[in-house]
């Protein structure tokens, strides 16, 4: 009855009401009229229902794993972007000795304060929205670009 987002879920709490009335029946009409017994027609209609509300909720509904999925790439483009202009930028102390030696506020000021905002917008945004899917926080530092060569 909990979704996997940790919810209480009204259509496997329907589903469930639903047997233990059908079993129930069962059990109070005994093996004798297992042959005879017919679930009445309001029931059939009204699981009928809930079986169609149930598939259109999930047609709406996005699925918030392939919204993260999404939200991720877009994050992995946007850091990808940030790594080029870390590297293909002219600087006036020359190039890096090597992309792991250098400083997250060295590769800002080669890409630009502009190009490290645009990806820690997306980062922030893919934390909240991984926060909220999983339950975890995402440590500060963990937000950062790699600065490993593209």
């Amino acid at each position: 009855m909990i979704s996997s987002d940790g919810n209480f879920d009204v259509y496997r709490f329907q589903s469930l009401l639903f047997t233990a009335a059908v079993g129930g029946a069962l059990f109070v009409g005994g093996i004798s009229q297992l042959s005879s017994f017919t679930v009445p027609q309001n029931i059939l209609g009204i699981l009928g229902l809930s079986q169609v509300v149930y598939i259109a909720g999930k047609l709406v509904s996005p699925s918030s794993a392939s919204q993260l999925n999404a939200v991720l790439t877009d994050l992995r483009t946007a850091e990808a972007e940030f790594r080029e202009a870390v590297f293909n930028a002219s600087s006036t102390s020359g190039p890096p000795a090597s992309p792991a030696a250098m400083t997250l506020q060295a590769a800002i000021d080669r890409a630009g304060a502009a190009a490290y905002a645009k990806y820690l917008e997306k980062a922030k945004g893919a934390a909240k929205l991984f926060t909220d899917f999983a339950g975890r926080a995402v440590d500060r530092p963990k937000l950062e670009p790699s600065l490993g060569s593209t």
